[in-house]
């Protein structure tokens, strides 16, 4: 049996709201995210609005468990990023949790949907670049490619997507899987994009992607 690695990971969690105004301001999410143990990052002084107006901070504001947090008021966006599934899934929902208790937002009718994107290097027991190769070297456009260009083509990388959306959907799944172009012969680069509306859905999808991954390389080697 193929003795597949996770070599490195990387993972990026983002809520994105349709709330006309942006819940998270400035010194009600500062003050709020100190009182859970986050560390924040150096920000620009600012003096508390005039009464009626909303001051927002923007950027990477915070850091806490080897995950960062990154804010955008413009796009609408509150983000998580770090090198573990389990640390940005904790995060946003702590995230929500500060949301509904310290700003008083009804989160969850707020949610336009939610962005995951993983990378992975993978280190599996055959070469990436002729596996890959092989698995669709039987395909009947390949063969007509090779015929009709005159060239001896093969597959170097490919992207799986859920068939019944398109990239545009809030819905939606790519999965890129090709060889490392630093290392072909020994290491797999595989890049995730998922979407959805239902925050439940995404967490569990991505507490359970790497074991998706690894079932993944191994019907490729197999």
């Amino acid at each position: 049996m193929t003795m597949i690695k996770l070599r490195r990971e990387h993972y990026r969690l983002a809520l994105v709201l349709k709330s006309l105004f942006f819940p998270f301001t400035c010194h009600e999410t500062i003050n709020a995210l100190v009182k859970k143990g986050y560390v924040i990052a150096p920000i620009p002084l600012m003096p508390h609005p005039p009464p009626g107006t909303r001051a927002y901070v923007s950027g990477r504001i915070a850091r806490k468990g080897g995950c960062e947090v990154e804010v955008d008021d413009h796009r609408k966006i509150v983000a998580c990023e770090g090198g573990s599934a389990e640390t940005v899934v904790k995060t946003l929902k702590e995230l929500i949790s500060v949301a509904k208790e310290d700003l008083f937002v009804d989160i969850d009718g707020e949610i336009d949907y939610l962005e995951l994107i993983a990378t992975y290097v993978v280190t599996a027991g055959k070469s990436p670049i002729d596996t890959i190769a092989r698995a669709f070297d039987d395909s009947a456009y390949l063969k007509r490619i090779r015929s009709e260009l005159g060239i001896n083509a093969s597959v170097f990388q490919f992207t799986l997507n859920l068939k019944e959306y398109r990239p545009g959907s809030r819905d939606w799944l790519d999965i890129k899987v090709s060889p490392s172009l630093i290392l072909p012969d020994h290491d797999y680069d595989v890049q995730l994009v998922y979407r959805g509306r239902n925050a439940d859905s995404v967490f569990e999808f991505a507490t359970t992607l790497s074991l998706v991954v690894e079932k993944l390389i191994s019907i490729i080697e197999s």
